[in-house]
């Protein structure tokens, strides 16, 4: 097998083409971060392991953030932790490729990886019935930032995002991107956000993913996180989307419990890796 590297979004997104959207659930989260790295400018690597037969992995990181690994051969994730930088922060992925990348990883580099999270990636095409408290979901503006970003920072502490995400000025560059581009929502109540939520812009065959979906410790129990989650589901399947996703933290049933009474079917298990030298 070959690995070849590429220097941008765009070059990296022309030599994959229409290869892992075909399996466009398998490969949610490489793809969505790849579409949005191509149409904003961001920088970008890509690489992709290549056999005889085709490709076999791809693999793509906005630096400083972990690799992200589309669905494939642990054989050629191995191959590949063979050939990527050693100063790799980490790699996410589907399980059996993000373990094979990170064991050998760490072999070459002689570092320690932690595993950071264990996901559950889920789909849904049709919400099921759900309470609804009080209140309504709506798409906040620059003007509600301050009150929204404190809620935001909350989130990725909480949540337990790897490091560089949890930076606040990076929490706030993500909140305003979501803004600007009517991808943020937050169910108000009374006029206080009750509840944080964002959609990670769809790609082509490829339904928008929800995340960082977040309620305050003093409002949780009043299914809040329900309403929003639900609520912002049956909006992006209205728009049109086949379907529509989100990951589910393995080690926190009740949001799992929550997202399967939604209708939300497990699709795939994901890993997270933080490399420590």
């Amino acid at each position: 097998m070959q690995v070849r590297r590429f220097e941008t979004p765009k070059e990296f997104r022309d030599a994959v083409g229409a290869w892992p959207v075909r399996e466009p659930k398998r490969n949610n989260l490489v793809l969505s971060i790849l579409h949005r790295a191509a149409n904003s400018g961001e920088q970008g690597l890509g690489w992709t392991v290549q056999s005889d037969a085709g490709i076999e992995l791809a693999l793509f990181q906005t630096p400083p953030h972990q690799v992200t690994l589309s669905d494939g051969s642990a054989e050629a994730a191995r191959i590949a932790a063979r050939s990527l930088p050693l100063d790799l922060p980490g790699v996410v992925g589907p399980s059996a490729v993000a373990d094979a990348f990170s064991d050998e990883w760490s072999v070459i580099s002689r570092a320690r990886a932690n595993l950071h999270w264990e996901m559950t990636f889920y789909t849904v095409e049709r919400v099921e019935e759900f309470r609804v408290p009080g209140g309504e979901l709506q798409r906040p503006d620059l003007a509600d930032l301050g009150a929204l970003l404190p809620l935001a920072i909350a989130a990725a502490k909480d949540m337990n995002l790897p490091p560089q995400e949890q930076i606040p000025e990076e929490v706030e560059k993500r909140v305003k991107r979501n803004i600007v581009g009517a991808r943020q929502f937050v169910w108000i109540d009374n006029g206080t956000i009750c509840a944080i939520a964002g959609s990670a812009e769809a790609f082509d065959n490829g339904g928008p993913r929800i995340g960082i979906v977040y309620t305050p410790p003093e409002l949780r129990g009043r299914g809040y996180g329900t309403a929003i989650t639900g609520s912002l589901a049956r909006v992006l399947l209205t728009e049109g989307h086949p379907w529509v996703s989100l990951f589910a933290d393995k080690a926190n049933p009740d949001s799992n419990r929550i997202y399967q009474r939604l209708g939300f079917r497990a699709e795939l298990g994901y890993r997270t890796w933080l490399f420590h030298r």
